[in-house]
């Protein structure tokens, strides 16, 4: 093969090469990708409570965060537990403790000692448990979440129902994410930054990964591992 036609061949394969190597660079990234998030508990080989960790988005949005384990960075709940994580390894929650007098957490400190200590996270943990029973016994009415219907139709003339309502496919879900926020900001409930407390759906027609798909009355559980006990919140969806 001649010099030139060697070098024509070259110059021909050349941009060929460096547009896949571009596409198997933006792969790899894509696939690297991650986003910062705060931890809210203890996570085996990832962080601590209060800790900023990189993740997938997919990680986080279908798992640590429906699980109330984690927070966006930025956010100014995320900042604060970093916070509170930076002045004590406590996992102390102020809206949780509000109910208790101002010496309670030192009271549950061993006696004799003149010294000032934090409690430790297994001598807060059944009073902050028995402070948020205390605080979701005052919800008296179901959490209802509104959402479009893909039939309207469907649901007849049962429409604006919140008893008995009908299970009806919907655009979207509702997650528990969606429940937590709506305790948080509708009842003052924090269940994120609580390392004994879990929330989850009960089983039901309707329920699919954790997220509810279909119209209809359903129970979130919240499991107090610590006092050993549940306590269920009436969940309403319902049509727009």
């Amino acid at each position: 093969m001649s010099l030139l036609r060697q070098s024509r061949l070259q110059h021909t394969l050349l941009p060929r090469c460096i547009c896949q190597a571009q596409v198997r660079t933006a792969i790899s990234s894509a696939k690297r990708q991650t986003i910062p998030v705060v931890l809210t508990i203890d996570v085996p080989l990832l962080g601590k409570r209060g800790q900023l960790v990189d993740v997938a988005p997919g990680r986080m949005r279908n798992l640590f965060y429906p699980r109330g384990q984690a927070l966006y960075a930025g956010s100014k709940r995320a900042a604060l537990l970093q916070q509170q994580a930076e002045a004590t390894p406590a996992p102390l929650v102020d809206a949780i403790l509000d109910d208790f007098p101002a010496t309670s957490a030192e009271q549950v400190i061993a006696s004799g000692s003149s010294e000032k200590k934090m409690p430790t996270d297994a001598q807060l943990a059944p009073r902050i448990e028995e402070a948020l029973l205390r605080k979701m016994s005052k919800i008296t009415e179901p959490l209802v979440f509104k959402r479009n219907l893909i039939d309207t139709a469907a649901f007849g003339t049962e429409a604006g129902k919140t008893t008995d309502i009908p299970s009806v496919p919907m655009h979207g879900s509702v997650t528990l994410a969606d429940v937590l926020e709506m305790l948080e900001t509708a009842h003052n409930v924090e269940l994120r930054n609580i390392p004994s407390v879990s929330l989850s759906f009960a089983a039901s027609v309707g329920l699919e990964n954790d997220r509810l798909k279909q119209t209809g009355s359903y129970k979130a559980i919240v499991d107090l591992r610590t006092l050993g006990q549940e306590y269920s919140l009436d969940i309403y969806v319902v049509p727009t």
